[in-house]
């Protein structure tokens, strides 16, 4: 399943590291450019690499893994 990439996702930061990342930035994980789930982080374990957010779509919590998927930081509209 992928999302429909908006003007938003088009303005989007990748973002290499989780260290800047807090609780509340909305975020994009992307496979090969397509965006397959979009939300807000709710947590952040910077030393396994892994984030959760609360999906957009669902509003259930989901583990992020970055070697899995490349992450884009979604100006706020």
């Amino acid at each position: 399943m992928s999302l429909e990439v908006s003007a938003e996702s088009a303005r989007a930061t990748r973002v290499r590291s989780l260290m800047p990342l807090i609780r509340g930035n909305r975020v994009e994980a992307r496979v090969l450019d397509m965006v397959v789930h979009r939300g807000f982080v709710d947590d952040v374990a910077p030393e396994a690499r892994v984030l959760w957010i609360i999906s957009e779509d669902t509003g259930r919590r989901k583990l992020i893994p970055l070697d899995t998927f490349s992450l884009w930081l979604v100006p706020a509209a």
